[in-house]
């Protein structure tokens, strides 16, 4: 079974301790998924698939079991709107909750998602950019212990319109161990061209944390780190069409 109190450590009834270990498959694990594909507008259709492992499974469960379908509606409406001020359902509000992991899926079409104007394309990436580390303040006097022990994966595939060939702006792929022994953060950005000749950017976030005390004097790395993951350069996404000689 799952239990909030993975990798924590349990006194066993013989007396030893014992670091509790949930078996991969239900470990809490955040994963989701985006694919946006855009036209020469602007325009896109976003398609978003949300999977819930571990503890998260038997809340989600509930929620839409219990939901009536008039909350349904205006949750989905909720949902759809999150994504852009101009987006649009474009799919009912699929959910599957007797199934392992639990998953949501949606579609919605949201216009000008891309600013689009002189051969060129730029796109705010969504969902990829965001702080890793929990903090509420700028400076930090005392010890400071992040309860972490999650893992989030988040793939990003957007696909551009016909014509859009180069990028001279995207994401790098990176890798980063965090201080401290809290994890590490794997950034992978790959681009390919479809049968179509439409150019598509595949980018694959994988975040493993786990718990411990910061001091002080490590408070402003931890800041550091987030700042760099919050950077527009994580989030930015240019693509031009070639200038014909």
């Amino acid at each position: 079974g799952t239990s909030a109190a993975d990798a924590a450590p349990a006194l066993a009834l013989d007396g030893r301790i014992r670091t509790i270990a949930v078996a991969p498959a239900f470990r809490d694990t955040a994963k989701n998924a985006w694919s946006v594909e855009l036209d020469a507008s602007g325009t896109a259709r976003i398609t978003v698939t949300n999977w819930f492992f571990g503890t998260q499974a038997g809340p989600f469960r509930k929620q839409y079991q219990e939901m009536l379908p008039e909350d349904r509606r205006r949750h989905h409406l909720e949902l759809v709107g999150a994504i852009a001020k101009s987006a649009e359902p474009a799919s009912e509000l699929i959910t599957e909750t007797a199934s392992y992991p639990c998953v949501r899926s949606y579609t919605v079409t949201a216009k000008k998602y891309a600013s689009v104007g002189k051969g060129t394309l730029t796109l705010v990436i969504p969902e990829v950019a965001g702080a890793i580390f929990p903090l509420r303040a700028d400076t930090r006097e005392n010890p400071l212990f992040l309860g972490l022990n999650d893992t989030s994966e988040l793939v990003c595939r957007i696909t551009l319109p016909t014509g859009y060939t180069r990028l001279p702006l995207v994401p790098e792929s990176k890798r980063w161990t965090l201080p401290n022994g809290f994890g590490t953060v794997d950034y992978d950005v790959q681009t390919a061209t479809r049968a179509d000749g439409r150019v598509e950017v595949c980018i694959t976030r994988r975040i493993v944390r786990y718990s411990g005390e910061a001091a002080p004097e490590l408070y402003p790395a931890l800041l550091e780190y987030n700042r760099r993951f919050t950077h527009s350069s994580m989030r930015m996404l240019v693509a031009e069409k070639p200038v014909s000689p």
